[in-house]
């Protein structure tokens, strides 16, 4: 659980807002990869460390996408540990307004 969001409430809250996304549920670094090359939409997690997330963020930027933390803050090296990453900035936008209405909710 994060600020009140249990992470198993993640896929509700993305089909809520965008039904027709592709979702993988992976705690592994292989997801970015594939969010990376367009085969998944969107990931959010609730685990990461300094070492986890710095290449990830790098690697997904510079395929278009866009992460932050939960909080639509962008990665550093004080981060909590959550990252919302997305395909497109719209997507990104949907993902972070359903999390902030599901962290403020709880």
């Amino acid at each position: 659980m994060v600020d009140g969001c249990p992470t198993s409430n993640l896929v509700t809250i993305a089909t809520k807002f965008s039904p027709s996304a592709r979702s993988v549920t992976a705690d592994s670094f292989y997801v970015f990869g594939l969010l990376a090359e367009g085969k998944v939409d969107l990931i959010a997690s609730d685990h990461f460390a300094l070492h986890d997330y710095a290449a990830l963020e790098v690697i997904v930027r510079n395929a278009g996408g866009t992460v932050t933390d939960w909080l639509g803050q962008p990665l550093d090296m004080n981060s909590s540990g959550t990252i919302l990453a997305a395909g497109t900035a719209t997507l990104h936008g949907q993902a972070r307004a359903a999390l902030d209405a599901a962290l403020h909710a709880a």
